[in-house]
């Protein structure tokens, strides 16, 4: 299907404009999740007792189907939440697919809002402008607390509002009666109050969540090469190990550390071994795979996690690191390789990827060490 080079560029002003879009989703609706929680037990609260209040003016029989009714659309609401819970915890919801999670939510709660609705229209007996005045009050106080506590969801909110006070006011309108109808007036300017606050507080609440985002995305990388520190190799390795012993899978880790840095950095100064650790850090970047990382490990190390590869194809991609950074620089590095194994935690994985770069240092330089290439020259000379 053809696209519009305007819908293109659309789509590339929205991420520009807005950074880890799926992570903000994440934290914005595991909030709407936290405040529903709250929300269902007040609204349990209300709902019991509404018909308390109502029992001389509604015919029992309606006001007990219309109890009923409610609660009934309020029960699955408490089994989506505790679905969501048991997803978070076996790691099933992801940024990636939390999305649908905020439409089952805004489902289950607009079926609420319309029940909500029906009590407008109820046959109230006796003085039906103080039945519909306190239904007003109620479901005002109700779209207060709505605001309040999911703004978190803007479009639930939106909906949410026009469920439930558009029928209340045409219902209003619809008995002629004046002192109604200024109540109804007040509803229309209540209503696009609730919409301009809504508004200004999602706008709020989404540069606070994304501010943090970028903060813990900023205290995960090194200031200098803008590769990712230590605090995060340790996270994602945690994972990379339980997911490469449940699916019997593979990684490996590429070493590497600058040949004679120190003499660069004394010979040409400070700002340039910043410049050159800088246009490195790029060149590795550059080389490895899309579903590889690469951490600056020290001050002149570097180390590349290489899931679901083999210690040959690390040893080719470490190769490849060597040669564009001997040719795009005048300075060479070494690296040392190693892959996992069931049986070594990752601090041994990584002792024995520094053993190799240090016979890597000692065999001249300027060279990846694996051992089936040892291996491999001494079969040959035997």
């Amino acid at each position: 299907m053809e696209t519009h080079p305007g819908e293109d560029k659309k789509r590339a002003d929205e991420s520009s404009c807005f950074p880890y879009r799926n992570e903000v989703d994440y934290e914005r609706i595991k909030l709407l999740y936290q405040a529903g929680r709250h929300g269902l037990i007040s609204g349990i609260l209300i709902i019991s007792c509404f018909p308390f209040f109502m029992i001389n003016r509604v015919d029992h029989t309606i006001l007990t189907i219309w109890t009923l009714m409610i609660l009934g659309v309020n029960i699955p609401r408490f089994f989506l939440m505790r679905s969501f819970y048991r997803g978070l915890a076996d790691k099933t919801i992801t940024p990636q697919n939390i999305k649908r999670w905020e439409h089952y939510f805004i489902l289950g709660f607009c079926i609420s809002g319309v029940a909500w609705v029906v009590t407008a229209f109820l046959p109230y007996s006796g003085d039906i402008v103080l039945c519909l005045f306190f239904v007003v009050v109620v479901q005002v106080g109700i779209n207060a607390v709505v605001v309040t506590m999911y703004s978190s969801s803007k479009n639930m909110v939106f909906l949410y509002l026009a469920i439930t006070l558009i029928p209340t006011d045409l219902k209003i309108f619809m008995t002629g009666e004046r002192p109604l109808i200024v109540v109804g007036i007040i509803g229309i300017i209540f209503f696009i109050i609730l919409i301009r606050a809504v508004k200004l507080h999602n706008q709020k609440f989404i540069k606070i969540i994304r501010l943090k985002i970028e903060n813990d995305e900023l205290s995960k990388k090194d200031s200098l090469t803008g590769l990712w520190n230590r605090r995060l190799l340790y996270s994602a390795v945690e994972k990379l190990i339980s997911r490469s012993i449940r699916h019997n899978e593979s990684f490996s880790i590429l070493l590497m550390d600058v040949d004679y840095f120190k003499k660069y950095n004394d010979s040409k100064g400070h700002a340039a071994g910043d410049a050159l650790l800088q246009k490195i850090s790029g060149l590795i970047q550059r080389t490895i795979r899309e579903e590889d990382f690469a951490v600056r490990y020290g001050g002149e190390e570097f180390l590349s996690i290489l899931p679901l590869a083999g210690i040959h194809e690390t040893y080719a991609i470490g190769e490849r690191i060597r040669k564009a950074i001997k040719s795009e620089t005048n300075v060479t590095i070494s690296g040392g390789v190693a892959s996992f194994e069931p049986s070594k935690s990752f601090d041994e994985i990584l002792v024995e990827a520094d053993k190799r770069l240090y016979k890597a240092k000692k065999s001249g330089r300027d060279r990846i060490f694996p051992p089936f290439m040892v291996q491999e020259m001494c079969q040959s000379a035997g």
